[in-house]
């Protein structure tokens, strides 16, 4: 009976969404047919006639232009509006308005996107989607405005993440035979007498029968994509093949082929270790951390969507529920300090197991952990990652990406991106690889007299630097007059903040350097700290960054004037504050005061995630960028549908991370062990990162090997 009844179940469901689909087409194409009949008994041409009226036809036709093509369609479009052709009326239809809630950051209506790209089939010509922007709304018509600055200043970027200004925009279905020259002059013209200005760039408009146009660099990366990809399934076929039928396979090429085995790269992922481990807490760490960083991307990313109340956000900031996403921006710091306490950690490790600390393999490992999976994140952002989906701002943004990759590719392969052209990142968040790679290129200057054994610079010329680190963080905003508050909202009031105090290395090195400290101190012989010590531990961490959120909710409180004191510290030693606030966590855990906090951070479900981390870095940006641009309506901002868009982005970010760690991450890193274990007896120095999530296990076996 269970099988029949299944059946029936699927049969009924079926048939159920068979009607309801019918007879919703039913009633569409009963609208579609019946309405342009009703407009026309009405005397109306639709939704711009309901509320407007004629007067708003050159907002809609661009009559007033030089180029006689575009005359010619601009009239035959308004003769078939007068006389209700069904196209004509579609491309009306299609089209924005001023939006309603204006004095409520209501700045942009996007119109109906996918119904003017539908068009170009029925049109007797081309047909363009166009955003046009106009400017300086917000200006009083009596005031003087200085008309040269406001359109020479370019869209707030951070690192080549535009944001929009409250500027009004509309998406408008127009003739594709209107160039933007053309455009620009007729709605310049329109919008004069309003003392305001239209602007249109080369990312303005999308036409409905646009082609993609492949270059030699797409194929070039489609083919790399392709042939991981077979690799992977080669490779797999053959694993399958010995473990089954014992079908014997050797040599290096086969060796080589194996690490694209999805079969063994699962297991990297699935396999679990125990919680008693060494410094096992460091999962838990950086898979929360991991993300923490997604939805700091996603909090600065929701600036970058159209809103129909984006001064919800003023209001937002100043809610306790906001709290968290305020202060994630704090997470990539607890990368920065893993990675300086796994490097002295794992230095003294060397030393003790007699093995030598050799420089150049130092190097080479770490730049053959890092270059694969961000070369090929490069590569696609430059190339095929514009062709994968459209909507009314996907050139907008995804054009400005590929051009900043274009631009600026030379800076990120030196690892120099955060200090040459910062402004122009390839992806966003690249800047921080940049941090990475200069902290261990610089890291032998202060792991080879560790190595030594020279106390002097772990214990006194190390803590020197943590302090002259947080005196040049504060100095930053100080003589810079920057404002304390969040990061978007102090990129929203200053341009340069991005490139002055984010990006930096000098600026974001002292978590570093406190991650050296307490990697050394682990280290020592016999530590241990009595519960006494323990309180007061708990109490001096925790102290500092309960100071920076104090601080950092009574700058967002309505009618406080800036403080630049106030802001120096907030800016110059959050990050600090929170480094110490995790520094001590995983002193506590390793030294038996951890409590329920160890067990919650040493849980195994936290391992697969702390191993997707570098994937979820590297692909979770290019989710959420994709994920903005093809939205083709304003949403509304509430704090609940925040945390709803986290979540459902966070999904999508994992399943991608794994097919990309499966595919590009997980074979280098077995390709980097075989490379290493050819060149000594087994890896050498492992560091964990933001993006390095497997070292961490290579490091915990060293570990157990020696106790």
């Amino acid at each position: 009976m269970l099988v029949p009844g299944i059946i029936f179940i699927f049969a009924y469901h079926g048939l159920a969404n068979v009607c309801a689909d019918t007879g919703l087409r039913r009633m569409y194409e009963l609208n579609r047919d019946y309405l342009p009949a009703r407009f026309k008994q009405l005397g109306i041409h639709g939704h711009t006639d309901f509320f407007v009226g004629d007067h708003s036809r050159p907002l809609y036709i661009p009559s007033d232009v030089e180029n006689e093509i575009c005359r010619e369609h601009s009239r035959l479009y308004s003769d078939a509006i007068e006389n209700y052709k069904v196209w004509a009326l579609k491309m009306l239809d299609a089209s924005g308005k001023v939006p309603s809630g204006l004095l409520n950051g209501h700045y942009m209506d996007m119109g109906n996107y996918e119904e003017c790209m539908n068009l170009a089939e029925e049109a007797p010509y081309d047909i363009n989607y166009c955003v046009v922007v106009f400017r300086n709304l917000t200006t009083s018509l009596h005031s003087p405005i200085d008309w040269d600055s406001i359109e020479s200043r370019p869209e707030h970027t951070m690192g080549g993440a535009p944001f929009l200004r409250p500027y009004l925009r509309i998406g408008i279905c127009l003739p594709a035979s209107c160039n933007i020259k053309d455009l620009t002059q007729h709605y310049s013209n329109v919008v004069s007498k309003y003392k305001m200005s239209a602007y249109f760039d080369k990312n303005s408009c999308t036409s409905g029968n646009e082609r993609v146009n492949l270059e030699k660099k797409d194929w070039f990366a489609i083919f790399v994509t392709i042939l991981t990809a077979m690799l992977c399934v080669a490779a797999t076929v053959n694993d399958y093949l010995r473990s089954h039928f014992n079908f014997k396979t050797n040599g290096a090429f086969v060796d080589i082929l194996q690490c694209f085995s999805l079969y063994g790269n699962g297991e990297l992922i699935l396999k679990s270790t125990s919680p008693d481990e060494p410094l096992a807490v460091l999962h838990g760490l950086r898979a929360l951390s991991a993300f923490y960083i997604v939805m700091a991307h996603h909090f600065i990313t929701n600036h970058l969507f159209p809103m129909i109340n984006n001064n919800k956000l003023t209001t937002f900031s100043r809610s306790i529920l906001s709290d968290p996403f305020i202060m994630s921006e704090l997470a990539v710091d607890s990368f920065l300090l893993m990675n300086g306490l796994l490097l002295v950690h794992n230095t003294i490790k060397r030393k003790l197991t007699k093995k030598k600390f050799d420089v150049p393999l130092f190097y080479l490992h770490h730049v053959f952990r890092i270059v694969p999976g961000y070369f090929y994140q490069l590569l696609i952002a430059s190339t095929v990652f514009i062709h994968l989906n459209d909507g009314p701002l996907w050139k907008y943004y995804t054009n400005t990406i590929r051009e900043y990759c274009q631009e600026t590719w030379w800076t990120h392969l030196i690892f120099l991106n955060n200090y040459i052209k910062p402004d122009k990142q390839c992806v966003p968040s690249d800047w921080y690889l940049a941090v990475h790679m200069q902290l261990v290129f610089l890291s032998p200057l202060i792991l080879i007299p560790i190595f030594k054994g020279k106390k002097i610079v772990p214990l006194v010329i190390v803590p020197i630097l943590f302090v002259i680190a947080n005196i040049i963080s504060i100095s930053i905003t100080y003589f810079n007059d920057f404002p304390g508050t969040f990061y978007s909202d102090r990129l929203a009031m200053r341009e340069d903040i991005f490139a002055t105090d984010y990006l930096p290395t000098h600026a974001r090195i002292s978590p570093w350097l406190l991650g050296i400290l307490v990697g050394y101190l682990l280290c020592q012989e016999g530590v241990k700290i009595s519960k006494t010590q323990a309180i007061y531990g708990w109490v001096l961490s925790t102290l500092p960054f309960a100071c920076i959120v104090t601080i950092s909710r009574y700058i967002h409180w309505e009618g406080v004037q800036h403080n630049l004191t106030l802001s120096s510290i907030h800016n110059g030693l959050n990050n600090t504050a929170w480094a110490i606030l995790m520094a001590w966590i995983i002193v506590a855990c390793e030294t038996g005061y951890g409590g329920p906090l160890k067990s919650f951070l040493t849980w195994r479900g936290f391992q697969p995630i702390s191993r997707l981390s570098y994937s979820i870095y590297l692909i979770g940006l290019g989710i959420q960028y994709g994920l903005i641009s093809i939205r083709q309506n304003s949403y509304s901002m509430l704090i609940i549908q925040s945390y709803k868009d986290f979540g459902g982005e966070l999904f999508l970010i994992l399943v991608f991370a794994t097919i990309g760690f499966l595919q590009i991450e997980a074979p280098f890193i077995r390709l980097n062990q075989m490379m290493m274990k050819s060149l000594e007896a087994e890896p050498i120095i492992e560091i964990v990162k933001e993006t390095n999530a497997n070292d961490q296990e290579l490091h915990v076996k060293e570990n157990k090997s020696t106790t």
